[in-house]
């Protein structure tokens, strides 16, 4: 008995040696890190960032910062998460499929400054004054440091790009070396990013370049994150990028010069009414991506007015005249106008379809109540008109007309209330209340109406003072992802 109690003692203690030997080696070998490549410029700020993250998670970063290397696939595809200070190199890798594009969100700006000795001796103000006679200019190489890039724009587009050049007495692939060099007198004003010259802040003056002259590719202006489609540690990626887009991440990137913070980054858009159900779930999506909040106004035919166009950056009118009139006007840069939109007219009938109804034609019977939309408010009851006017039903219809209202919404409240049997009314519009309403397709051949009334457009305002900004709503509404939703709430032809 005694050997017994002796024998299942020494079982129990290797057992538990055995879970402990098995938990320590368990734990070697999935120690908790995910490898981060990222542009150089942004290691100011994601130095401390990553150091937070480390103690609030216990998930290590391991760090490679690179400049044009970012270009590298052999590089990519050995990381878990990219952030390169240029848009255009997550965007190739998007194409390459080396990037999910689902993971892609803009989490900083890189915003391009003067730099200068502290005093700021040869008082230079702003670009032009680096065209004086004698200044000693450091320049970037424009291969591997975007500012340089955004310079070399901004110069020429305002002339003075052979005069800077006169003024150029060394060229250095580092943004941190540049402002070395401003350090030892070499120069005596550099181009650099905001975030890098910060880090350098009680040793020089930094001179802001005026929005007006920032006319430059967003590619370059933006700093992007997003998960790399080979990583093995997805969840730990999504664990770091949630955190850089924290208010706690995005506090770090502000404290350390890469959020703008003179203005906040907001367009306003001028949208028509019928068009809300999916341009709300966009909005909330490219605000999230971008940082860039909507603020939309939701009109019909309000949409003509010029004194309110002057006041939005892009409009998305439901009806493709209300742009052409406002290209005429000069109030649109026709150089911005996309069709982003089908808007699709439909029936739309009580859940259950109780007077079966199936066609146009059926509208004209005898005894049904119609709900109808005011045709100088809503595009589809001009549509409608003229539909019934070909197919010679447009008198009968008529008489069989219950109500009219201006907005499409309260018509499919008036319908999901049965106080009409049926109405016309956009296929967008009349999926929101799917839950209420039964939608009856009209026949593509019945549809003989001008495409003026058949189209959603975009276009940018050209007194829009955030031009950059409304370029970067439009791109997304083109977008692939934005398409999706356009189809989604009923706004794609099948």
């Amino acid at each position: 008995m005694k050997f017994q109690k002796y024998y299942t003692r020494i079982i129990m203690l290797l057992s538990i040696l055995l879970i402990l030997a098995a938990g320590a080696g368990c734990g070697e070998k999935t120690e908790k890190s995910i490898v981060l490549g990222a542009g150089g410029a942004l290691k100011p700020v994601l130095e401390p960032l990553g150091k937070i993250f480390t103690e609030k998670t216990g998930i290590k970063i391991q760090p490679l910062y690179l400049c044009a290397a970012m270009s590298r696939p052999d590089l990519i595809e050995g990381w878990d998460v990219m952030l390169p200070g240029e848009e255009h190199f997550i965007e190739n890798a998007v194409e390459q499929k080396l990037i999910d594009p689902d993971t892609v969100s803009i989490v900083g700006d890189m915003i391009p400054v003067i730099a200068v000795p502290k005093g700021n001796p040869e008082n230079i103000a702003g670009i032009e004054d680096l065209t004086r006679p004698g200044l000693k200019l450091g320049m970037g190489d424009p291969d591997a440091l975007g500012f340089q890039r955004l310079f070399d724009q901004m110069a020429k587009e305002i002339k003075i790009y052979d005069h800077i050049m006169k003024n150029s007495v060394l060229t250095m692939a580092s943004a941190e070396r540049l402002i070395s060099s401003l350090l030892k007198g070499k120069a005596d004003a550099v181009v650099n990013w905001m975030g890098v010259t910060k880090n350098f802040g009680d040793k020089v003056d930094i001179i802001r370049i005026e929005p007006q002259k920032l006319k430059y590719s967003l590619k370059y202006t933006l700093a992007p994150i997003g998960i790399v489609t080979p990583s093995k540690k997805k969840d730990l990626a999504k664990q770091y990028i949630d955190f850089v887009k924290s208010e706690q991440g995005r506090a770090l990137f502000k404290e350390h010069g890469f959020i703008y913070t003179k203005e906040e980054r907001s367009i306003v858009i001028g949208a028509g009414g019928a068009l809300k159900p999916v341009l709300e779930p966009l909005g909330r999506i490219f605000t999230e991506n971008t940082g860039i909040k909507i603020q939309a106004l939701y009109l019909c035919a309000a949409m003509s007015r010029p004194d309110l166009i002057v006041g939005w950056d892009v409009m998305v009118p439901g009806e493709e005249h209300f742009i052409e009139n406002a290209v005429t006007q000069k109030l649109i840069d026709p150089g911005t106008v996309s069709i982003v939109a089908d808007m699709i007219p439909v029936i739309a009938v009580q859940k259950g379809n109780p007077e079966k109804i199936t066609k146009l034609e059926d509208l004209a019977r005898e005894g049904l109540k119609i709900g109808m939309g005011d045709p100088d408010a809503v595009g589809f009851q001009r549509i409608f008109d003229q539909m019934a006017k070909e197919l010679k039903i447009y008198d009968q219809i008529m008489k069989n007309s219950e109500l009219t209202m201006a907005s499409a919404e309260r018509l499919m409240v008036s319908l999901a209330k049965k106080r009409v049997d049926a109405v016309i009314n956009w296929m967008g519009t009349a999926k929101n209340f799917q839950d209420k309403v039964e939608i009856i397709k009209i026949k593509p051949e019945k549809l003989k109406y001008s495409l003026k009334y058949t189209s959603a457009p975009i276009g940018m305002v050209t007194h829009s003072k955030k031009k950059n900004l409304a370029t970067k709503y439009i791109d997304f509404v083109k977008s692939e992802q934005a398409r999706v939703l356009f189809e989604k709430y009923g706004f794609i032809w099948d």
